[in-house]
């Protein structure tokens, strides 16, 4: 029992990084962006909704380990990865300008929770040995995807 324990010790914390980067790389950076590009919403009211996203996740980033009444860890990444999930779902209806400026800042507050949770948390999730390597591999999945 104990060698599988080893063996699959960090499995979560590679699925998780692998996710969060997919997430980031893949839909906030591109997949919303071809979506606004659809709307007909790119253009002139890029800087906008961009700057919601990042405000968005510059806000969360900074509040998230200040945040008291969320103590566990597991239930602020589920949190994070949940907020991911209904931002990512509320792109495929037909958005205007101010819902996709509040979709923005939702999908820039949900990473920010999720990366700074899971950022702070990872060794819970990474196990004893070779964390630099799970780190590298999650990291590496993520952009391979």
């Amino acid at each position: 029992m104990r060698r599988s324990n080893t063996r699959w010790s960090g499995w979560r914390a590679i699925s998780l990084i692998a996710i969060t980067y997919v997430y980031f790389l893949l839909f906030a950076q591109f997949a919303f962006l071809k979506r606004l590009a659809i709307l007909g919403i790119a253009d002139a009211h890029l800087k906008a909704v961009m700057a919601a996203m990042a405000g968005g996740g510059i806000f969360l980033s900074l509040l998230a380990p200040r945040m008291v009444f969320c103590p566990s860890p597991p239930v602020r990444v589920r949190a994070g990865l949940a907020a991911c999930g209904a931002a990512a779902l509320l792109t495929l209806f037909p958005l205007g300008l101010a819902a996709s400026i509040v979709v923005a800042f939702l999908i820039g507050i949900s990473l920010g929770l999720l990366t700074v949770s899971l950022v702070t948390y990872l060794p819970l999730w990474l196990g004893n040995d070779n964390a630099l390597l799970k780190v590298g591999l999650g990291t590496g999945l993520g952009y391979f995807i």
